[in-house]
């Protein structure tokens, strides 16, 4: 439906039902990813903002890089409070930055690194890990000037939330090519290659005491928030193609391609049951397309169920199907995000695809909610 409006008798030819593709499940994954950071630092109401943090972020060095440097007799070590050790490097976090409605976070630590070949030395200070939906990336401080010198791979992040920390774990980290260019100018040496692993990193994030999805009741009631749903890529090229179009009705804000946000106003979750219940949001979305207008009111995401429904007519029927087998949730002092939810086509109602076509993957859904 979302790039082709059918009638239900009609079989559906948008381009939203082919499945994401590898680099769209790692945008998946790397919103899932600053989420974590967005709970970690309990700074959901604020769109940007920075609080101090604790903890650690842990780089176990790949053997091919250590085997590198040692042929080209280079050293490193760490600058204080940063160490080196026999297989990692580990750089205390300071502060975290983050963008509630980017949905992208930066974590900053203190300490430097400090390569040395002979008399010639280079320092990378100000590490700073910044995870964004398009890409994520250390950027270092090295003289006046600042370099993204690696960049990092989420598609495969770990994320556990305990009592008291969350971690992130199972980031590929590769040098860029002018992080390489900058370690090879200044050791006199070419062993440096853009696209290099330097190894795998991690991030335990301290949290305050009882912050943990463990420390919390298995049931929540939702008070408050925000659902934001985004589109695919192929979803958006299906409603150029069609020439269909998107609005919201308030409070529900986004139009175009989106993203598009709808209110959190009630509802209930239970952990116990993988998040089991539902969430209930305000507004309406409206979908415009070959003469036709459909508006879906007061949606309601069903977990349980895996579906999103709406009122439409007075009536209430199946707007999107969900798959939450991906979703990824983090729970802190009375805020809970959900993230990662995929978004399908529904299997039965007036947006269903009634050719047999197996439904299509339209975005992904978030849910940032505060909780009793």
């Amino acid at each position: 439906m979302m790039g082709d409006m059918q009638s239900p008798d009609r079989p559906s030819t948008t381009t939203a039902t082919r499945r994401p593709s590898p680099r769209l499940r790692a945008v998946v994954v790397a919103g899932g990813t600053a989420a974590a950071l967005l709970a970690a630092t309990g700074t959901a109401t604020a769109a940007e903002s920075t609080a101090k943090a604790s903890g650690t972020t842990t780089v176990k060095l790949a053997s091919s890089f250590t085997a590198s440097m040692k042929r080209s007799k280079i050293s490193l070590s760490g600058v204080s409070p940063a160490r080196r050790g026999a297989t990692a490097v580990k750089l205390p976090l300071k502060s975290a930055t983050i963008d509630a409605e980017a949905g992208s976070g930066t974590l900053n630590h203190s300490g430097a690194l400090r390569f040395r070949r002979g008399k010639r030395s280079i320092t990378l200070k100000t590490f700073r890990v910044a995870v964004l939906p398009t890409g994520s990336n250390i950027s270092v401080g090295v003289g006046s000037s600042r370099v993204r010198i690696a960049t990092v791979d989420t598609s495969g992040v770990k994320i556990a939330q305990g009592k008291r920390k969350l971690t992130l774990s199972n980031l590929d980290v590769k040098l860029t090519a002018i992080g390489a260019s900058r370690l090879n100018r200044a050791l006199g040496v070419t062993r440096f290659r853009s696209g290099a692993s330097l190894g795998a990193a991690s991030a335990a994030i301290d949290t305050p005491a009882g912050g943990g999805a463990s420390g919390a009741a298995a049931g929540s009631v939702l008070k408050s928030g925000v659902a934001t749903l985004s589109l695919t890529n192929e979803a958006k090229g299906g409603i150029a193609a069609s020439g269909g179009s998107i609005s919201t009705v308030a409070p529900a804000t986004g139009s175009g391609t989106g993203p598009f946000s709808f209110p959190i106003t009630g509802g209930s979750l239970d952990a116990s049951k993988a998040f089991a219940g539902q969430a209930t949001l305000g507004g309406a979305m409206t979908l415009t397309a070959q003469g036709q207008t459909l508006t879906l009111q007061d949606p309601i995401v069903d977990l349980a169920g895996a579906v999103i429904t709406a009122n439409v007519n007075g009536a209430r029927v199946e707007a999107f199907s969900l798959d939450v087998s991906p979703l990824r949730s983090v729970r802190y002092d009375g805020q809970l995000v959900l993230d990662g939810i995929v978004v399908k086509r529904a299997r039965s109602g007036p947006l269903s695809d009634t050719s047999g076509q197996p439904a299509g993957v339209i975005g992904t859904l978030r849910l940032d909610a505060k909780t009793d």
